[in-house]
């Protein structure tokens, strides 16, 4: 049975975008515009070229990173980060939005909780560096939130964020 939630479950769209706009910025303003530590050079240099990083290769993240490095300003480290900032941001408001649909609780108490997530060290750190975590963690949620859909587009919906993840 699919989760159909009465229209008194759901918050206006404009909250999530100022939720989303303001982790976003926040992650923005403290990115590093050098390079980090473990996998940070070798995802720019995949990215850049639009090679292969080792397996399974995040084609996706390198497809997405290079729309990112084509922006004109700061470092490429800075530009290729502010997709990790995005991604971040975007699973903030998705695990909001899938929190109120599945749990129902008010917004008074799911926003503290969504937000403190996006501070959190573990989460925090993948949010300011060059890794493929935070689009990775926005995919999945993005499978979770599929699968909270009516049956004909449940199944469409959840396999395609799975083949993109």
């Amino acid at each position: 049975m699919a989760l159909d939630p009465a229209p008194s479950n759901r918050f206006p769209a404009s909250r999530l975008v100022v939720v989303g706009l303001a982790v976003f910025l926040l992650d923005a303003l403290l990115l590093s515009p050098y390079l980090g530590w473990q996998d940070s050079g070798e995802f720019l240099a995949a990215t850049a070229c639009l090679g292969v990083s080792h397996p399974s290769g995040q084609p996706l993240y390198h497809l997405l990173g290079k729309l990112f490095l084509a922006l004109p300003f700061e470092t490429p480290s800075w530009r290729l980060g502010l997709l990790s900032a995005a991604s971040a941001s975007l699973s903030v408001v998705l695990l909001l939005a899938l929190a109120r649909r599945v749990v129902g609780l008010p917004l008074a108490w799911l926003l503290p909780l969504c937000v403190a997530w996006s501070w959190t060290w573990p989460w925090w750190n993948q949010a300011l560096t060059v890794e493929t975590y935070a689009l990775g963690v926005l995919l999945g949620l993005g499978v979770l939130a599929a699968l909270t859909l009516e049956e004909p587009r449940r199944t469409m919906m959840a396999g395609w964020a799975l083949g993109l993840a």
